[in-house]
């Protein structure tokens, strides 16, 4: 399952960390103050310990469930890059208004048959596309 960011379980997760890191940030502020018993010191630091713990919980559990998503998102486009490159091999898919260096000619030329530099296959327009996104 993927962690979209409108799910409850996402933002059950996201205000746990903002709850807790406030709460430590809190509790270092006034633990930097002198105390006058001991015994409240170290409750002090076994409760910043226990915070700290849930927070870096909540943050892995956080970050596992984004890795999840990502690889699913991965997965899809790998697929459907597969499925687009089956489908277009060998055919010009657009025609470029200009002729590339060489380096990019390789990149946007690959796979076509003939001559013409400004050919473009399939697998140009979708890692120029890809990289526009990002």
């Amino acid at each position: 399952m993927a962690l979209s960011m409108r799910t409850a379980s996402y933002k059950s997760l996201r205000s746990s960390i903002d709850r807790a890191s406030r709460k430590l940030e809190v509790m270092k502020g006034t633990s930097t103050g002198v105390s006058a018993a001991s015994s409240s010191k170290s409750s002090k630091v076994k409760k910043m310990d226990r915070l700290e713990n849930s927070l870096k919980e909540s943050s892995r559990d956080l970050s596992f469930a984004k890795f999840k998503s990502g690889g699913v998102v991965a997965i899809v486009l790998i697929v459907v890059f597969g499925l687009l490159n089956s489908l277009f091999e060998g055919k010009s898919v657009a025609k470029l208004p200009f002729s590339p260096v060489p380096f990019v000619q390789r990149m946007s030329h690959r796979g076509l048959h003939g001559d013409d530099p400004t050919d473009c296959a399939m697998n140009y327009v979708s890692l120029d596309s890809t990289l526009v996104v990002i």
